[in-house]
């Protein structure tokens, strides 16, 4: 870790570059963009960004052991920040909606007001893009995208600060986090406000796989309202609730029963609107010999064969990389029947991995709908990132860590080949049609990705065709 005295004279200044490289792209992604809407959306985005980083110092400082630690903190974040605007920069420098930010939650927002709240969309409630869409609804429209964006970037830099504070090997604590902006991915979650549900889905997965800070009640029920709100938003805590129970009974003194309780909670709810959305669908994957191939290849395509070469045109090869990955995962277990007490951090990443893989390919039938591999990474999104935190923690812990080296390298090699973003984004002109929502009018709003469209009603009634 950088020594403290050498990092504080640097910290304004790092942060001076990200702004500085996501300027230096903005000639390329916003030159349909008047001075005057890039101007002010630029500037608002690098204030909102310095007041949140300054608070972000003063949310953890209490938690923070020493100085070095904060100082890690922000060089982490900022750090983080530089990947996300080379591997997402329009989200930065023009931000717009994607899918359901605009499809969905902006539109019903505007319709409904707070009472979207009470809205499942896809079988779940998504409480937290709920709050980003009530809080966002009170600034201009013309800045919507770009305070959904930051919303994205505030509960990420929350989750990437207590991984940094909570993680117990302080060494390696700044690679753990930088997992989560570095991990081989299409980039397909970045900035986008209704993908903040991974990051709860995270956050809950991380609260309960690391040490849990010692608070005083107040503390405890403020973390324990903010993991209510995680479980609302996307079905995780359907996942992680028996792992929270398993960890109050091994840990009653440390672990509050008030964390528990939250996140069984959430999952009550979220259980009881999957049931009724899938009791209204009557399609499922069947169980043959066919479809479990499909299932085991989407798996190893997805995790260890993209984490390793990223998304490259080797498909029909999808077999190697299975009997590679079994033999790794042969040899973890073996160094895990070793000394177990030392390797339940990497026990539990690679059950959750497990868990999350079988329930997502289970739930999205059929199979076929996760290709071609761009489709859908989103939702491997956290078993990636759990399965390289398992190989770090192999590495540093492991009596014979030489293949665990060699597969973390290969993971580097797959960061760096899927690093920048596959997907098409296009101008869609989005300070033209905030001005005509401003003024009343009912509009059709193409929206990323294309094909994508937003039917804002106005004051004389829906849109036209």
């Amino acid at each position: 870790m950088v020594p403290a005295a050498l990092l504080k004279d640097k910290f304004w200044l790092l942060l001076a570059i990200v702004f500085l490289v996501g300027e230096w792209s903005t000639p390329v992604v916003a030159q349909s963009l008047d001075a005057e809407s890039h101007v002010v959306m630029a500037s608002m985005f690098a204030l909102a960004w310095v007041v949140f980083i300054a608070a972000i110092g003063l949310i953890f400082y209490g938690l923070a052991r020493d100085n070095a630690q904060w100082t890690s903190v922000a060089m982490v974040l900022a750090l983080a920040t530089l990947a996300l605007i080379y591997r997402a920069p329009t989200m930065f420098v023009q931000p717009h909606f994607t899918a359901e930010d605009g499809h969905v939650f902006f539109l019903q927002q505007r319709e409904e007001g707070w009472g979207a709240f009470l809205n499942p969309y896809n079988g779940y409630y998504h409480v937290t893009v709920r709050i980003a869409a009530a809080l966002v609804a009170y600034v201009p429209t013309l800045f919507v995208p770009a305070f959904y964006s930051l919303a994205w970037l505030a509960l990420y830099s929350l989750v990437v600060a207590y991984i940094l504070i909570q993680y117990p090997d302080k060494k390696w604590a700044p690679v753990i986090a930088l997992v989560t902006a570095f991990v081989s991915h299409t980039c397909e979650i970045f900035m986008v406000v209704t993908d903040t549900i991974w990051l709860g889905g995270l956050a809950l997965t991380v609260f309960v796989l690391f040490p849990v800070p010692q608070l005083r009640a107040g503390g405890r029920y403020l973390l324990a309202t903010l993991l209510l709100i995680f479980s609302l938003s996307g079905p995780f805590s359907l996942v992680c609730t028996p792992f929270y129970l398993l960890r109050w009974v091994a840990n009653r003194k440390s672990f509050s029963l008030v964390y528990v309780a939250a996140v069984v909670l959430g999952a009550a709810v979220q259980m009881s609107a999957l049931h009724s959305y899938y009791a209204e669908k009557s399609a499922s994957l069947p169980l043959t010999w066919d479809s479990l191939i499909a299932c085991t290849r989407i798996a190893v395509l997805r995790l260890p064969w993209s984490l390793a070469v990223g998304y490259q045109p080797f498909d029909d090869y999808w077999w190697i990389g299975f009997f590679v990955f079994l033999v790794l995962m042969a040899y973890a277990a073996y160094e895990i029947r070793l000394d177990p007490k030392k390797h339940l951090f990497p026990l539990a990443c690679f059950a959750f991995c497990a868990i999350y893989i079988t329930l997502n390919i289970l739930r999205i039938s059929p199979p076929q709908a996760f290709f071609p591999l761009v489709n859908g990474d989103r939702y491997f999104y956290i078993p990636k990132i759990l399965l390289v935190w398992a190989l770090i923690h192999l590495v540093t812990t492991a009596r014979n860590p030489k293949p665990f080296c060699i597969a973390l390298g290969l993971c580097v090699l797959g960061s760096i080949a899927e690093f920048t973003s596959s997907q098409i984004i296009v101008d869609n002109h989005w300070p033209h049609y905030a001005n005509l929502i401003d003024q009343g009018k009912a509009v059709v709003m193409p929206i990323n990705p294309p094909g994508w469209y937003v039917r804002v009603p106005g004051h004389d009634g829906p849109p036209g065709h």
